[in-house]
């Protein structure tokens, strides 16, 4: 029994996914779905290694670097969400998981596309002996480098791409800009660990300083999620820009809907729904709904409690709280419980109505 860094990695993993989790929102579904499976992926991956290190047993090397190979096509997907246009054609992203397959499947059957012959990798760690860990033909192991490759130079044009957008985005965000990038750091380091980790492998190279290296740069490939909580409040709350200016009349009719909410306040009437916001603005719900997701990135019922928190929170800020009770607050807001009121309110703003209000004797 010797004490490795993926059994901290595991943790760290569980945690971060429990906070997703829990901060999923139908306004981050997708978002948060996609960062989701990267984590779950990398989860069982890492699993699966401290099972292999824990017990002496081999894991097969094909099911492991499926594994992967699902990580890094979610890691494309989820950075196209920053992207204003989706791609169309994502077919290239599943070619390596095909050219896998068949390279595993040939190799069942002793035919070998690139070298002869099994091999197990190895674990050199600095606390302990060599390990083996993953075993599987050596194509698979040549397989893996190549795909790790591909991965790599189609995440970094896409990068490329997206922090062009972020940059000239005027709602420019650093933490955003800095997410992406550290994405990117991310693919390449654990790439080229476990390029380098074959290369060393079917090389049959014995170097300690080598060896030292390849446990530098997947120690650098580990650390990066490990800063993933620094940014998990802003990445999951990302919305992105609309160029209104290609569609001056659905602006306009965007801006229609805004001032008859504002003139109305049908909003405060927690009875009031979509079909009373299409009546006064003689927009059709379908409409109605099309705008505000493309303008908000909310759905109407929630663009409806985000305008009462809006006005919960301007009634809190004129010292309302000092005069009347927060159930008046609440039920005057058009809330029709307190529980959905605090609920919705920790929601948008992150924190409490007091937590508001005591934020206030603060500015």
């Amino acid at each position: 029994m010797f004490f490795h860094p993926i059994y901290l990695i595991v943790i760290f993993l569980i945690v971060s996914i429990t906070y997703l989790i829990k901060r999923r929102e139908k306004t981050n579904k997708i978002q948060t779905d996609y960062l989701l499976i990267v984590l779950i992926a990398l989860l069982a991956n890492c699993v699966a290694y401290s099972y292999s290190l824990y017990t002496s047993l081999s894991v097969n090397f094909y099911f492991f670097y499926t594994i992967r190979i699902i990580h890094y096509i979610f890691i494309f997907k989820y950075i196209t969400t920053f992207q204003k246009k989706k791609i169309s054609k994502i077919t290239f992203l599943y070619i390596p998981i095909i050219f896998f397959s068949g390279v595993y499947l040939f190799g069942l059957n002793e035919n070998f596309i690139f070298s002869q012959g099994h091999l197990n990798y190895l674990d050199y760690n600095l606390f302990h002996s060599i390990t083996k860990t993953l075993a599987g033909p050596r194509d698979l192991f040549i397989a893996a480098s190549l795909i790790n490759l591909y991965y790599v130079i189609i995440v970094t044009y896409l990068v490329k791409t997206v922090l062009k957008e972020l940059r000239r985005s005027k709602k420019k965000n650093k933490t955003h800009i800095q997410w992406v990038i550290l994405l990117n750091l991310y693919v390449i380091s654990s790439a080229l660990a476990a390029a380098t980790n074959s290369i060393l492998l079917l090389l049959e190279l014995d170097y300690p300083v080598l060896f030292l290296l390849n446990i530098m740069v997947i120690t650098f490939a580990s650390v990066i999620p490990m800063l993933f909580p620094k940014y998990a409040k802003h990445i999951t709350s990302f919305k992105k820009e609309v160029d209104r200016s290609k569609n001056a009349k659905e602006e306009k009719e965007y801006l229609q809907i805004v001032a008859s909410l504002k003139n109305s306040k049908m909003f405060l009437n927690p009875t009031k729904n979509i079909s009373h916001l299409a009546t006064i603005t003689k927009m059709s719900p379908k409409l109605i709904t099309h705008l505000i997701h493309d303008f908000e990135s909310l759905s109407v019922h929630d663009y409806l409690i985000k305008l009462r928190i809006k006005y919960a929170k301007e009634k809190i800020a004129s010292g309302y709280l000092f005069k009347y009770s927060i159930e008046a607050l609440f039920l005057e807001s058009g809330f029709k419980s307190p529980q959905t009121f605090y609920r919705n309110f920790k929601k948008f703003e992150g924190i409490t109505p007091k937590e508001y209000l005591n934020s206030l004797g603060n500015i």
